[in-house]
């Protein structure tokens, strides 16, 4: 069978992962002048990452044969899996009404939406996790409709592609899709009560 990637097995696989560590991997840098000490930051808003850690229950050996040839399967980092949100696939935010993109060729860090129940507040919350197409966003600051249902989001990272006018918000069930970090190796333990624990780190696949 031919292997098709990004992988959706692990939306269904258990038992899930007993822990999960999101990172936010901003690529960033600063200079430094030889005379006068100052210092100048530079950040491309376009380049944040998200990174993720999942540690794993000590499981069966039937249920690791479920986990770990698909690790495994992703060749390193040359696969890609989609990844739910464990934890956080569904926001704290009502949701109210209907939110969608308003307009197109929409770039940068702050997107224009519509569909809300009008004057709902608390629509999105920070820290809530979205996809928006197949890319996963954090909402960095609280969300309330005004009187047309409409507002707009802050985003982290930024918009990585120009979503079209009306394009869903999907709240709920949100996923990631990620590849293996490239320095790290996996590996299986085996303990002597013959428990096998693992864990698994991989970098966001855009």
């Amino acid at each position: 069978m031919t292997i098709s990637y990004p992988f959706n097995d692990a939306l269904l696989l258990t038992p899930k992962p007993s822990r999960m560590t999101l990172r936010y991997l901003t690529l960033s840098t600063i200079s430094q002048s030889p005379f006068t000490g100052q210092i100048q930051a530079i950040k491309n808003p376009a380049a944040g990452l998200f990174g993720i850690s999942l540690a794993f229950p000590p499981m069966s050996l039937t249920n690791a044969a479920k986990w770990v040839p698909l690790f495994n399967s992703l060749y390193g980092s040359f696969g890609s899996i989609l990844l739910p949100m464990y934890g956080r696939e569904s926001i704290a935010g009502s949701g109210a009404g209907t939110p969608v993109v308003d307009g197109d060729d929409q770039t940068g860090t702050t997107l224009s939406i519509k569909g809300m129940t009008p004057l709902a507040s608390g629509v999105f919350t920070a820290f809530d996790l979205i996809n928006i197409g197949s890319n996963l966003y954090e909402v960095v600051r609280d969300v309330d409709a005004d009187s047309s249902g409409e507002g707009s989001i802050e985003l982290w990272p930024s918009l990585r592609a120009s979503p079209s006018d009306e394009d869903t918000i999907l709240t709920s069930s949100v996923t990631g899709v990620f590849r293996q970090k490239p320095d790290f190796e996996f590996d299986v333990d085996l303990n002597s009560a013959f428990h096998y624990g693992f864990g698994w780190d991989g970098v966001e696949a855009v």
